[in-house]
């Protein structure tokens, strides 16, 4: 058995059981029907949900129904639930920032860029920190 269902903010669910599956199992989705891919980063779950019964089931996809629209990363575009996703987090504290904002740089980032992600003008590096 496989199902897939998407809803107006965003976010759907795939739903399958078979051999080789853990039982019932439920994997968030972002996108839409014709460009979805796994959602490891709601509230829900960071994870695919395996061994589900009926009624937890029905709960999740009530969560994840209920999920806000995404935003969308600062550094990416990616959409997330903060301002930067977890990829662009990881590679924060790596990455110099602009003397303007202390933001990060726009794509490739510096020195193959030196616009400001944040206020979109010209930067140097802020050297403090």
């Amino acid at each position: 058995m496989s199902y897939t269902e998407f809803y107006e903010n965003g976010y759907g669910v795939s739903i399958i059981s078979s051999e080789f599956s853990y039982g019932l199992e439920l994997a968030v989705l972002r996108g839409t029907k014709e460009n979805a891919e796994i959602c490891y980063d709601t509230p829900i779950t960071n994870d695919v949900c395996g061994h589900l019964d009926s009624k937890t089931l029905a709960e999740i996809i009530k969560d994840v129904k209920a999920l806000p629209a995404p935003n969308h990363c600062v550094e990416c575009d990616k959409p997330t639930f903060n301002t930067m996703c977890d990829k662009c987090k990881e590679n924060d504290d790596e990455e110099p920032v602009s003397d303007c904002c202390s933001a990060h740089f726009t794509y490739p980032g510096w020195p193959d860029s030196d616009m400001c992600s944040k206020c979109f003008e010209h930067a140097g590096i802020n050297e403090d920190e």
